[in-house]
C-alpha cells in the first residue's frame, strides 16, 4: 500500500474488505492477509458472505466479483442506499473495462493529488463567535 508510505496524513484512510473463498476460507486467513496492508489507518474487514461484493460488483457495474479494486473516495463520500457510492477514481487488477489497471504510482499520486485540494485539516471555515 505505497499511498500509506508517502503520507502520514491522518485523512488517509483505507479499508480492506477481505472476501472468503479463494485462499481465504476461515476468519483466521484475515490475520495473515492484513499483514499485506499494516498501517493502523487501515481498517481490515471480513466479507465472509460476500455482501460488500456484491454491492460494490453493482456499483462498479461490473458481472465479476471486484475483489482486487482500488477505490477513491473523497471526505464527502457517505453510504446512504443499498449500494456503497460510485468512488472519485478506481483501478483494478481484473482485466475491466471500466477502469484502469492497478499501478501503486499512479494510484498514490491520485490520492495525494485530491488531498492537496482539500483544505488543512486545521484550516477554519471563517470568523468564529466566541462566547
Amino acid at each position: 500500500m505505497r499511498v500509506f508510505n508517502r503520507t502520514a496524513d491522518p485523512r488517509v484512510r483505507g479499508l480492506a474488505a477481505w472476501t472468503g473463498g479463494g485462499w481465504l476460507v476461515m476468519d483466521r486467513d484475515i490475520t495473515e492477509a492484513s499483514r499485506s496492508a499494516p498501517d493502523p489507518r487501515v481498517t481490515h474487514a471480513w466479507d465472509a458472505k460476500r455482501a460488500l461484493t456484491r454491492a460494490y460488483r453493482r456499483t462498479l457495474g461490473t458481472d465479476r466479483d471486484p475483489w482486487d479494486v482500488y477505490l477513491l473516495y473523497g471526505p464527502g463520500a457517505r453510504w446512504s442506499g443499498a449500494d456503497p457510492p460510485a468512488p472519485d477514481f478506481w483501478m483494478q487488477r481484473l482485466g475491466l473495462p471500466q477502469a484502469p489497471v492497478f499501478d501503486p504510482g499512479t494510484f498514490a499520486d491520485s490520492v495525494l493529488a485530491k488531498l492537496a485540494r482539500l483544505p488543512a485539516p486545521n484550516a477554519t471555515r471563517g470568523p468564529r463567535r466566541v462566547a
